[in-house]
């Protein structure tokens, strides 16, 4: 798998796992669950620590480091800290990373394949088309001969059967 397709599907895994921390974070915010339910907070925290967990290394590494949980009091706070500020950093630092990506040589050679793979399979296809057109064209000109064939058979027939009524 090239360099740029992986970064695509990280950027992907990213910003969708981070919707899913983001929308706990809001719905324990909104009052559906309190603040000091011990329970509650640790399996959001045992969450989002699956959901770092399955972020790309980097990503994942920077987290443990800028956002340690230890210095938070609690799972809530840690995961509002990581939706407001975390997020966007990572965002900006992947689209920074995409489009430098996108300038590099190898996104370029990796381009050029896909549209020589692209190209070999239109070049397959036309040949497949092409090589039915030519075995209906052939089919239709032995038809067409068969029927000519026919005709005069016929032809024959009723000019010797005219011939033998007649005499």
């Amino acid at each position: 798998m090239s360099r740029g397709v992986r970064l695509r599907r990280e950027s992907a895994k990213a910003a969708v796992l981070f919707v899913t921390i983001e929308r706990k974070a809001k719905r324990s915010e909104s009052g559906m669950r309190i603040a000091n339910e011990t329970p509650n907070n640790t399996k959001d925290e045992v969450v989002a620590n699956r959901i770092i967990g399955l972020l790309p290394e980097r990503y994942s590494k920077w987290l443990e480091r800028k956002f340690p949980r230890s210095n938070y009091d609690d799972a809530n706070s840690w995961i509002q800290t990581l939706t407001s500020s975390a997020m966007p950093k990572i965002q900006e630092i992947h689209a920074l990373a995409v489009v430098k990506e996108r300038g590099s040589l190898q996104y370029k050679i990796d381009q050029a394949a896909r549209v020589r793979d692209l190209m070999e399979n239109k070049l397959k296809l036309d040949e497949r088309v092409d090589s039915r057109t030519d075995k209906a064209i052939r089919r239709l000109a032995q038809l067409k001969t068969l029927r000519q064939v026919i005709g005069l058979q016929v032809s024959q027939a009723k000019s010797i059967e005219h011939d033998g009524t007649s005499a």
